[in-house]
C-alpha cells in the first residue's frame, strides 16, 4: 500500500515561489523512503477542499505569508484562515473519537506543522503567538542550530537540530496539548512541538528549504531581490548557505509517520 501525504498548502501554489516550494516537499517527501509515495496538493487559500484524515498517513501545513497576529478577532481574518484553524481541531477530534491517538492503536494521519503550519497548529490548539522583538530585527533568516531538550534528542537522535529560518512570529504559548522539545531561553523553546496523542510534530523553521529557495523567500521578507549572494543573517544565525539538517528532519518525519 503507497505511502499518502497531504500537503496543504498556505500560498498560492501557482504564485513566485509556490512551484517551486511544492516541488521541493515532493522531491523531499519521494526521497525519504523507498516504495510507493501519493501526494496531494490542497490550497484552501485558492478553496480546494481540506484532505480526509482517515486517507493519510501524513498531513502537512506548509509555511505561507499571511500574519496570523495581523488580525487577532475571528470574524477579521479571511475564510481559509479560520476553515484551517478548524480544520486542525477537527483532525484532532476525530483522532480522539476514533481512539487512534489510544497508544497501540492503529496509526493514521499524523500531522506535521512548518513555519505558518506550527503557529496555525498552537494557534487553533489554545497557544498563543508574538513577534520576533525589534532588537532581533523583527524577521528572523539564516541558519540555527536548536539545541532539544532530552525528549527531543531521543526523538530525532540528535542533540540538536541546524534549521533555515525565515519568520517574523513566534509561538509564545504551545498551549495545553502540545510539548516543546527545544531547549534553551523561554523564546526559544517553542521552536520544536511535539504531542503523541494526537501525533503532531512542528517545527518554527523550514526543514523544506534549501539555500536556494532561502534566498528566494528571504528577497519576499525583505524586500530585496531573491538572487543576492550576500544575505546577512540575523544575530545568532548562520548564512542561508550553510549547512544543515533540513533532509535528515525530514527522513525522521516520514519514519515517525510510519511508526
Amino acid at each position: 500500500m503507497a505511502f499518502r501525504v497531504a500537503v496543504i498548502a498556505n500560498f498560492h501554489p501557482e504564485e513566485q515561489g509556490g512551484s517551486e516550494m511544492l516541488s521541493r516537499i515532493t522531491t523531499l517527501l519521494r526521497s525519504s523512503r523507498t516504495g510507493a509515495t501519493e501526494i496531494t496538493i490542497h490550497a484552501a487559500i485558492r478553496g480546494d477542499a481540506f484532505p480526509d484524515p482517515s486517507e493519510y498517513d501524513l498531513m502537512i501545513l506548509t509555511g505561507g505569508p499571511f500574519n496570523l497576529l495581523k488580525h487577532t478577532e475571528e470574524n477579521e481574518r479571511p475564510e481559509w484562515v479560520r476553515q484551517t484553524l478548524g480544520w486542525v481541531q477537527e483532525a484532532v477530534k476525530i483522532h480522539e473519537a476514533s481512539g487512534l491517538s489510544e497508544p497501540g492503536s492503529k496509526k493514521k494521519a499524523k500531522l506535521l506543522g512548518i513555519c505558518w503550519g506550527h503557529q496555525a497548529i498552537a494557534l487553533a490548539l489554545g497557544g498563543r503567538l508574538g513577534q520576533v522583538p525589534q532588537e532581533r530585527g523583527g524577521q528572523l533568516i539564516g541558519v540555527e542550530t536548536v539545541p532539544l531538550t532530552s525528549q527531543g534528542a531521543a526523538f530525532f537522535k540528535a542533540e540538536s537540530l541546524d534549521i533555515q529560518k525565515n519568520h517574523g512570529l513566534v509561538v509564545t504559548d504551545p498551549g495545553p496539548r502540545l510539548t516543546p522539545v527545544a531547549a534553551g531561553s523561554s523564546s526559544s523553546q517553542n521552536e520544536v512541538l511535539l504531542s503523541h496523542s494526537p501525533p503532531i510534530l512542528s517545527f518554527q523553521g523550514h526543514p523544506e528549504m534549501d539555500a536556494a529557495l532561502a534566498r528566494l523567500f528571504a528577497g519576499f521578507a525583505t524586500g530585496g531581490a531573491s538572487d543576492r549572494a550576500d544575505w546577512i543573517p540575523s544575530e545568532g544565525l548562520k548564512g542561508i548557505d550553510d549547512v544543515h539538517d533540513g533532509e535528515a528532519i525530514l527522513r525522521r518525519v516520514v519514519a515517525w509517520a510510519g511508526e
